[in-house]
């Protein structure tokens, strides 16, 4: 298994029940949710219920930091923030290819 780095499994595994097969499920549907958004062009509507939505995901996969940047955003909105939340998106993106590589 590869180390990771922004994606703390046994909390991600704890959300699942321990399934590991519902765990890589949810991972993946992250992946494929949110390696090509773009939260900069979207309406503020939509842009407020990504930034809830990607909070609450987040922390169900164990990417706890992105949780907390997340968290952040939804709380004041602050767009300003956006550079850290996506740099911290394409790490827990890097993590779940070489966790779906693994399996």
């Amino acid at each position: 298994m590869s180390q990771l780095v922004s994606i703390d499994m046994q909390v991600g595994m704890r959300y699942s029940g321990n399934n590991q097969n519902l765990y890589i499920k949810m991972v993946d549907r992250f992946y494929k949710s949110y390696k090509d958004i773009d939260l900069s062009s979207m309406s503020q509507d939509d842009f407020q219920r990504a930034i809830h939505n990607l909070k609450t995901i987040s922390m169900s996969i164990g990417a706890i930091k992105l949780h907390e940047i997340a968290k952040d955003i939804d709380m004041d909105g602050d767009r300003d923030k956006l550079p850290v939340l996506d740099r911290e998106i394409r790490l827990v993106l890097e993590d779940i290819e070489s966790l779906l590589e693994d399996k």
